[in-house]
């Protein structure tokens, strides 16, 4: 059972095109062709045909190489802020602990 997507790939703003030319089984550029005559000839039926296609139309499900590289550069951002977070706590405990410390030893040399 054939599904329309919007395509991840084959795009040029939403993928609209690209996914219907793929689920008609014909080249995009064809698509295209027909989407710019259709926006000649009536601008506002046009935009808004493709703004409820982008909306409706479900973006393509893709395991492709990018798509995992970008979600491993989300991984590692995460753990980043976590380490950066927990680091910062560390070295505002440590910078806490050193005014302490003068504090003490300023009252000291006072007495």
């Amino acid at each position: 059972m054939r599904q329309l997507y919007r395509s991840s790939t084959d795009k040029l703003l939403c993928g609209v095109c690209g996914g219907l030319a793929k689920y008609l089984d014909v080249d995009s550029v064809i698509i295209r062709l027909l989407a710019i005559a259709l926006f000649v000839i009536n601008p506002g039926v046009a935009a808004l045909l493709y703004t409820a296609a982008c909306i409706i139309m479900p973006k393509e499900a893709t395991t492709s190489g990018e798509e995992k590289l970008e979600r491993k550069a989300e991984e590692v951002i995460k753990d980043l802020r976590k380490g950066l977070t927990e680091s910062a706590k560390g070295l505002g405990v440590f910078i806490g602990v050193i005014l302490v410390i003068i504090g003490a030893v300023m009252v000291l040399s006072n007495i």
